[in-house]
């Protein structure tokens, strides 16, 4: 991929562990999380506050709120010229210490395809202001009054300002059929993987050396994407040294560079 073509297109990342990786490449598909598994612990211990307190089975609303699920991309931010996967505390919380990928997304191609269990997908908002509480009303049948637009935006598109570095993109589903985590199907939205590291090769090594490499090819195979061949031009090495970071392809062409 050339460095303009790279610049210019819209991205969306996802960290993982490689074992996944190699999932979500077999099935095409990336599974969403349910909010009791999320490390945010204002997600994960919110206080309820219902807006008619007579006869509330509190209960019910969470058993209600766990309908809901999420998928966590990582987005660049202009704003700071840092681009998605250019950050290291993401390599390490969620990419197995740097042992795991980076998977790159076309962001148009990625939320053209959304499934109908899709209810919004935006940008995380972070501010100090920020409270778990959540605010619900019950119907004189008892159900729970479904969260308007914005009441969704409040409850789900909003964090801390110490989770910032994480530049969240969120994709919110509800699950109304049972308790199983939903797949979101990928479509021909993937653009590259970037690698990091590996066990069975020494620092001064190149990826392209890996046995993660060497599985990523022939999973791979004759994929082709804007007439170039995945594994040779799409599996990038992500690379820091002295006062240059970039990306890397087999033929050792980069699409993207940075001196600091």
């Amino acid at each position: 991929m050339e460095k303009d073509e790279f610049n210019k297109l819209e991205k969306l990342y996802h960290y993982t562990s490689f074992d996944s990786c190699i999932k979500i490449l077999l099935s095409n598909t990336l599974l969403l999380g349910k909010l009791c598994d999320l490390n945010d612990i204002n997600e994960l211990y919110r206080p309820l506050f219902s807006k008619t307190l007579e006869g509330t089975d509190f209960d019910y609303v969470r058993k209600e709120l766990g309908k809901y699920q999420q998928l966590s991309l990582t987005q660049d931010d202009k704003s700071i010229d840092r681009l998605g996967f250019d950050i290291p505390a993401m390599w390490g919380h969620y990419a197995d210490k740097g042992r795991g990928v980076c998977l790159v997304f076309n962001k148009a191609k990625l939320l053209k395809a959304k499934p109908s269990f899709v209810l919004q997908t935006a940008s995380v908002d972070y501010d100090k202001t920020y409270t778990p509480d959540i605010h619900f009303s019950i119907n004189e049948n008892g159900t729970l009054v479904p969260f308007t637009e914005q009441e969704i935006v409040d409850l789900f598109f909003k964090k801390t300002n110490d989770w910032s570095y994480e530049q969240e993109y969120r994709i919110i589903a509800k699950n109304d059929i049972n308790d199983l985590r939903l797949l979101y199907e990928i479509g021909d939205s993937l653009e590259g993987i970037i690698l990091r590291r590996a066990d069975d090769i020494t620092p001064e090594k190149k990826i392209f050396s890996s046995i993660n490499f060497t599985i990523l090819k022939q999973l791979l195979g004759e994929k082709i994407i804007n007439s170039e061949l995945f594994w040779e031009k799409r599996i990038w090495e992500y690379n820091s040294f002295i006062n240059e970071r970039n990306l890397c392809d087999f033929e050792g062409d980069s699409p993207w560079s940075v001196y600091i």
